[in-house]
């Protein structure tokens, strides 16, 4: 991997956890260890990783795979995918950041049910998570 693109993933990766610190009421760390809230948040955004390079594998095999997801069509491109979950892996957080506390859990743990659902889903069609930049 290049530098760039490793200093592209770090920021990502940062962002999404910084974001998904503002997203609750309680703190993500608290008394040194990490809060019930941002478990549940970071577990979100660790299954939206997973299928997220998922879909760039699907995007990268148009002759192997075919994507579901309505909004990117059946064969989006490398980018296309980048920005869709880029945009609502931060749109997740910020809805979160939204919502009271009880309203966030069940927008989390449904939003994790269904994301386990596709990460099963892709996984069984024998969609792996190989990363290349």
């Amino acid at each position: 991997m290049n530098k760039v693109k490793a200093a592209v993933v770090s920021a990502f990766c940062t962002a999404i956890i910084l974001i998904s610190q503002m997203a609750h009421a309680e703190p993500l760390y608290a008394n040194n260890s990490v809060s019930n809230a941002g478990k549940i948040e970071l577990a979100y955004q660790a299954l939206h990783l997973a299928d997220w390079l998922q879909t760039l594998t699907i995007a990268r095999n148009p002759d192997q795979f075919y994507e579901t997801n309505k909004v990117l069509g059946s064969h989006p491109g490398v980018a296309e995918v980048n920005q869709y979950f880029l945009v609502t892996g931060i749109g997740h957080a910020l809805i979160s950041h939204f919502l009271p506390l009880k309203a966030t859990r069940v927008w989390q743990g449904a939003t994790i049910v269904m994301q386990v659902g596709y990460v099963t889903n892709n996984h069984d069609l024998g969609i792996g998570f190989n990363v290349k930049y």
